[in-house]
């Protein structure tokens, strides 16, 4: 079952502490094709086309061998999200101990290590997108609940949420609602969580412009709202596929944080209050109606 709730202790940790050549491999997210990976560290060097030019070397041919039997292992199995999920985390930490280990990556930085395990998670999650997304009914039950809760919600507006008027008319939330809605595009869960990422990092630069020192609870109900218009499709599947396919190392600091935000405020918590409004708003013109 998707369970945001096992985040809490690891974000309390965080903030404290063959083809390969083919077009799966760029088709993942329209925001990071040909440029270098950022992965969960600053500075972080290394280019897709860096990796694919090592794994592409006669002395990754093993290397590959294992990719490519692991692929063919996981479509022989019927889906199972939490095994599946289990198999590909112990297969991204099994590779990175394989790249460690191996002669091309011999003398290589910490940060050159991560993202060539950031550019296996890529491929392999796009390679088996169809086989791993949306594959629980429970999680498809959830994307049809909360697609009809947000279509009942959009009469919101920023003031029911105690934002300010003009935000209804704000070209710059327009674009984080697009950044919500791309999830959708991307096939690999670092770009579907980067979207979100990139959607918050949008709402920050907007409030720290009107108000210095604007902090979470000013992102918090500005997100709500962003959610509401967007109404982003397959919302469950694709928190969830986020939660059990990014490699669970990488998920940390910034990223846990702001996938926090996206999965037990707005979806969770925050929802309900919205949904007490359009509760008041009724009853509200029920009282009318009653007065004549």
């Amino acid at each position: 079952r998707f369970s945001p709730s096992r985040f809490l202790p690891l974000l309390l940790v965080s903030l404290r502490s063959g083809g390969w050549r083919d077009e799966a491999w760029r088709g993942g997210s329209a925001r990071s094709h040909g440029r270098m990976m950022e992965g969960g560290r600053k500075g972080q060097p290394l280019s897709f086309d860096v990796f694919i030019q090592r794994i592409n070397q006669p002395d990754a041919r093993e290397l590959v061998k294992h990719i490519n039997r692991f692929m063919l292992d996981f479509r022989a199995k019927p889906p199972d999200v939490q095994a599946d999920s289990k198999d590909v985390q112990e297969f991204l930490s099994f590779m990175e101990r394989a790249f460690a280990q191996h002669v091309l990556w011999a003398g290589c930085s910490r940060d050159e290590l991560d993202a060539s395990v950031e550019g296996l998670e890529k491929y392999l999650m796009t390679k088996l997108y169809d086989r791993t997304f949306a594959q629980d009914i429970a999680d498809r039950e959830r994307d049809s609940v909360l697609a009809a809760r947000l279509a009942a919600l959009q009469f919101v507006r920023p003031e029911h949420l105690e934002l300010a008027p003009d935000f209804a008319d704000d070209g710059t939330l327009v674009i984080a609602q697009k950044q919500l809605k791309g999830m959708n595009l991307c096939k690999c869960p670092r770009d579907k969580l980067g979207c979100i990422l990139e959607c918050c990092r949008i709402i920050n630069s907007l409030l720290a412009s009107r108000r210095a020192g604007a902090g979470a609870d000013d992102l918090t109900p500005t997100l709500i709202y962003v959610l509401i218009k967007a109404v982003p499709e397959y919302l469950a599947s694709n928190l969830a596929f986020i939660e059990r396919y990014r490699g669970a190392a990488r998920l940390v600091s910034e990223d846990m944080y702001y996938f926090v935000q996206m999965v037990t405020l707005p979806v969770r918590g925050c929802m309900h209050e919205c949904m007490m409004l359009d509760v008041r708003k009724r009853r509200a013109c029920k009282r009318v109606r009653t007065r004549g």
